[in-house]
């Protein structure tokens, strides 16, 4: 028990101790950024303080947005400087591809560059592009029964914010497993194609289970439950039940033969 609990004393321990970690890491790379325009001491920071394979939240968000502007800001200081376009060109590409491994992160995929007066007009435009180029969205415009639930990969498809429809407009392009389920109606399964840049819209109708009574009626049967199973049993006349059926002869008087 006190090796249990001592374990748990460190874990939480080892947990502190990286929050703090990247707290101050968050904070030394805001200076640069900030106060100093260091921009290049701000990427060398982030990259060396952070544990980028951390579970993802808002700080490990704000370190990808601290070093993609960064990045951009580099680029854009050797744009103005004679022969360094080719370089400029090459951080470009180098933040244009950390925005796309940072919106691969499932968790991560809503990252914006906000507030919008914060970011370089380039990292805005960065986002967009690459927002194009790798996520779509998926959208169920019309639902009956309307509560039925709607699941993405398994996890439910909310309303969109101020719509009122269901979707999800931040899905990596590619195809997603989507299930309808309502209690009385049988499941509907699709594979949603993605496509990038693209919003793809559907409208559904769940079919309605047919119960036991309804087979029941259809074969002017009756209904009768063994073991969770229904059975159908067929009726012999107009009240349902069997026909009398008559009985065996009886049998022939014994052979004469031998006397």
């Amino acid at each position: 028990m006190r090796r249990f609990v001592f374990a748990v004393v460190m874990l939480f321990a080892v947990d502190a101790a990286a929050q703090a970690d990247i707290d101050s890491t968050l904070q030394r790379a805001r200076d640069l950024i900030y106060t100093s325009g260091d921009y290049d001491g701000a990427v060398r920071t982030l990259r060396e303080g952070i544990d980028w394979q951390r579970p993802p939240d808002a700080k490990l968000r704000e370190a990808y947005l601290l070093l993609i502007d960064s990045i951009v800001y580099l680029g854009n200081a050797n744009v103005a400087d004679p022969g360094g376009y080719s370089t400029a060109q090459i951080l470009y590409d180098e933040a244009r591809t950390t925005i796309a491994q940072c919106l691969r992160i499932k968790e991560l995929r809503q990252t914006r560059p906000e507030p919008d007066s914060l970011f370089a007009p380039e990292t805005k435009r960065f986002f967009t592009e690459v927002r194009q180029q790798i996520l779509g969205g998926f959208v169920v415009r019309d639902l009956q029964p309307a509560d039925a639930i709607v699941t993405l990969d398994g996890d439910t498809l909310r309303a969109l914010p101020g719509v009122g429809v269901r979707g999800d407009l931040d899905l990596l392009a590619g195809v997603h497993n989507m299930v309808i389920q309502r209690e009385g109606y049988g499941d509907y399964v699709e594979g949603i194609h993605v496509q990038p840049g693209v919003t793809t819209t559907r409208d559904y109708a769940l079919k309605r289970h047919r119960g036991w009574k309804w087979y029941a009626t259809r074969v002017g049967g009756v209904a009768v439950a063994s073991g969770g199973i229904v059975a159908l049993v067929a009726g012999g006349g107009e009240n349902g039940s069997p026909a009398e059926q008559p009985l065996p002869a009886a049998p022939g008087p014994p052979s004469q033969s031998g006397r």
